[in-house]
């Protein structure tokens, strides 16, 4: 994952898909969050999240990691 010099882009790969997380200006609604998945076949998901929906998926992210990682061995 990268997340460049004091950038607010997340940028990272695996098995073969590239993820790209992002702010945007937004819509007449509001900031959004560009989430970003391209696999080497081509394919291209990609949606707008709020930011509230951005924080409820970074806190599942952090909960499936905490679930799956042995304490001490965390980068």
């Amino acid at each position: 994952m990268d997340y460049g010099a004091g950038s607010s882009v997340l940028t990272g790969h695996l098995d073969g898909t590239e993820l790209l997380v992002r702010p945007e200006d937004g819509t007449a609604t509001g900031p959004v969050i560009l989430l970003r998945l391209h696999n080497t076949l081509g394919d291209v998901s990609a949606c707008y999240l709020t930011p509230t929906e951005g924080r409820v998926l970074a806190a599942a992210l952090h909960r499936a990691v905490d679930q799956h990682t042995p304490l001490g061995s965390r980068d």
